[in-house]
Formats: structure tokens, sequence, C-alpha cells
């Protein structure tokens, strides 16, 4: 009802027909008095109106705002479906796809005959590796294995991008061993690419030298455990020896003797290389704790009979020899002991 409306007083037996218009209008009008026209408006609503056009006008309030108690409680469950899933999705590194899609209202909608892209997974960029000049930095080993990793971490490059990435981290000798091929499309992918430049500058005995290298190394008398065991799988790793128990028996035999003496008994007790090493470790430890003990006070023997003769012989201006002495080396040559005397402490006559 407009505010010009004249006001018509409710009829006996007339029947109520909700006005959902005016219960908004009324409901918005009580949420926001302060404008005096707002007041005013809702004035002319109830002024000089029969207490059955009020009463109909309170009930299309109350069905306005239960209309509107429900639209928002309808808008706080998809929020909170929202919020669910982003949830999910920022705890989830490779999370499902949500069951709420997040519009940006910003971006321009597909046209109705175009179907939309697949989704991309999210890239992790890879850094770059440093260009390769055969100058040691980085070495071939090095550069190629950074290559390969950052090529596979680029799936939506096609074959042209990784040739072309290929030349471009690669300077000098190496750059001109690969740019008239590529120049002139003799390579069909960037992997003979690389394959030209392994058959240049990667070492073709490289597992060769990798096994003799395996095979002499041992563990220093003076080295730590977890050097060496650093040392031992990563050469076990470039020699191609893989096998567990291969391992286990070679790792026994490179390490200190006081480790091999100490783990013999109890090796059968460990048929894994992972519990043979960790047992390694573990004993490697205690022996360096045993070193660093305080040693017992040994109590110092006497001077047997002889050292003392020579001693005296060598040295005739010192002090004069025991009386007894001859009688002491005697004892001694018997392997008997010699009783007590009271000439024992009496020195020898000049």
């Amino acid at each position: 009802m407009s505010p010009c409306e004249v006001s018509v007083p409710a009829q006996e037996g007339q029947t109520y027909e909700p006005n959902p218009e005016r219960g908004e209008r009324a409901l918005d009008l009580l949420q926001n008095t302060e404008p005096t026209e707002n007041l005013q408006e809702l004035k002319s609503m109830v002024a000089n109106r029969a207490w059955s056009d009020v009463f109909n006008l309170l009930k299309d309030i109350h069905l306005a705002h239960q209309a509107t108690e429900r639209m928002l409680q309808a808008e706080y469950q998809v929020l909170r479906t929202k919020y669910d899933d982003l949830k999910k999705y920022l705890k989830n590194p490779e999370p499902e796809k949500p069951s709420v899609t997040i519009k940006n209202d910003l971006e321009p909608s597909l046209p109705a005959n175009r179907t939309p892209e697949p989704e991309r997974r999210k890239n992790k960029r890879y850094p770059d590796p440093r260009t390769f000049i055969n100058d040691g930095d980085p070495t071939w080993d090095d550069w190629h294995v950074d290559m390969t990793a950052k090529l596979r971490s680029e799936p939506d490059w096609d074959e042209q991008d990784r040739k072309a990435y290929v030349l471009r981290w690669t300077g000098k000798d190496a750059r001109k061993l690969i740019q008239s091929g590529y120049l002139t499309d003799e390579y069909n992918t960037a992997d003979e690419m690389l394959q030209v430049l392994a058959s240049t500058y990667g070492d073709p005995h490289k597992k060769v030298k990798a096994r003799a290298t395996y095979r002499n190394m041992r563990m220093g008398d003076n080295e730590r455990f977890e050097s060496f065991i650093s040392r031992f799988t990563a050469c076990a790793a470039e020699a191609g020896i893989t096998d567990s128990a291969m391992r286990r028996e070679d790792l026994f035999d490179k390490v200190s003797k006081p480790l091999r003496d100490v783990m013999r008994p109890c090796i059968s007790l460990y048929p894994t290389f992972t519990d043979f090493r960790e047992q390694l470790g573990l004993l490697y430890w205690e022996l360096e704790a045993e070193k660093k003990r305080t040693p017992r006070a040994v109590t110092k023997k006497p001077a047997p009979p002889h050292a003392l003769r020579t001693y005296h012989n060598e040295h005739p201006e010192g002090p004069r020899p025991p009386k007894r002495l001859e009688n002491w080396a005697h004892a001694c040559e018997a392997d008997e002991t010699d009783p007590d005397h009271p000439a024992d402490d009496l020195p020898a006559e000049a």
C-alpha cells in the first residue's frame, strides 16, 4: 500500500489475503526508521486503520520475516558448504574437486556453444638449471639430472618448447654440438638432443668405475660411521648394487675391525641391510663412548731385579745397589718368591 492510499475500514466477515510486498516493505521500514520519510510512510500504513487492517499488516510482516529467515538460512548453508570444501582443498595437496564451484563475477562466462578446457593441475615451478658449458660447474651428471627434472615438471610443454629449452641452457661447445641439428629439425624430441650430449660428455665407463670404487672402499680407522655409511650407500647406488643381502655382507666386510669383531657373534640376528646398518651405528657409538671413559688406575709393579741391576751397572756414580739384589735376581730367574730379609733395605758394601 502506498502512503497516499486512502484507508478503507475493514468489513465484517472479510477474509485475509496475504500481501507479501506490503509485508516486505513494512519490514524494511521497521529495520530503518531513522530517515523521516521512512517513519512517515510507516505511520501512514497504520494511521486511521481498522484493527483488522492493522492485524492483517502484522500478519504480512510476520510472513515477510519468516521468508527472510528461510532465505538467510539457505544462504548460510551454501556458504558453509563452500567453507568446508575450501578447507579440504587447502589441506589436501591433490584435493578432490569441490562440490561447490567458486565463481568470480568478474570473469567472463563461456559462450553456450563452447565447452570449457580441462582443468590443469597446479604447477609447482622447478628452478631452471645452470648453463652447461662442460667446465665442471655444473658437471654433466648434475646438469642432466636437473634438466630431466625440469622437463618432467612441465607437462604442458610441447616438444618444440622442450627442445628450445634444452638448447637455451647449453653454452659454448655444448651448444654448438646440438645447435645445427636443432635449426635443421634433425631432432624429433628433446630426449634425442640429450642423448647426443650424453654420448659426448657422459662417461660410458661410469658404472665400471663405480663398481671398482665400491669394491676397494674401506672404513678408515678414525672415520665416523655416519660419514662412511653415506659414502657406502652413494657408491652402491652408482655401482648398481641394490640387493639387500649383498649390501649387508659387503658392509660387514668394509667396516672397521673393532666393529666387525663386536658384530660377528650376532650378525645372523639382523637379516636385512637396514636393520644391520642401524645396529652397526649403535655399536659404533658404544665403542666411541667406551674410548672416552676414564681408564682405571693401574698399580705400578716394582721394577724387576734385572732392570734394577742394569740401571746400577750403567750408573756406577749413582747410589749403591741393594745388598741382596743378586738374591732377588736368582729368585726371579727361578720363578720363586724371595722371603723378606732384614738386609733387604741395606745398600751393598763398597
